[in-house]
């Protein structure tokens, strides 16, 4: 399983993150996804990446044993001046993960929008999961 892969040996190649604390991830052009976890419980994340001719498709997945009892919202950020555009979301959740174009929901950036080319991440966890707690926040 793809979660127990990133266990130890490949830490590196997955950029760490703390549950609710906003990080940035460098957009590259022809990158398809970037493997994100968590410093704590070790729980992975994929932030999806595509670019299509309407613009670049961004969403996140959760990488987990389908019994585990958690939820997890996210929130994905992009800024072109004084602009932003924000998509705020709850993860599908799956034991395995293979390499795909964004589907269900998603931000779609404008083209020319992502500022430094820079993408701006938040992720919550909710072990009694409640969407009105995602609200809420």
């Amino acid at each position: 399983m793809l979660y127990l892969h990133y266990d130890s040996p490949h830490i590196h190649y997955a950029i760490s993150l703390n549950y609710g604390s906003s990080f940035t991830v460098h957009v590259e052009n022809g990158m398809k996804y970037v493997v994100l976890q968590e410093r704590a419980d070790k729980t992975l994340f994929v932030l999806n990446f595509a670019v299509q001719s309407i613009g670049n498709l961004a969403s996140i997945t959760c990488i987990s044993p389908i019994s585990v009892n958690k939820g997890f919202s996210y929130e994905l950020f992009a800024c072109k001046g004084n602009n932003s555009i924000k998509l705020e979301s709850l993860t599908e959740c799956m034991p395995r993960w293979s390499e795909h174009i964004p589907c269900g929901e998603f931000l779609l950036v404008p083209s020319d929008f992502l500022d430094n080319h820079s993408l701006h991440v938040r992720i919550w966890r909710f072990d009694s999961f409640d969407f009105k707690k995602c609200l809420e926040r």
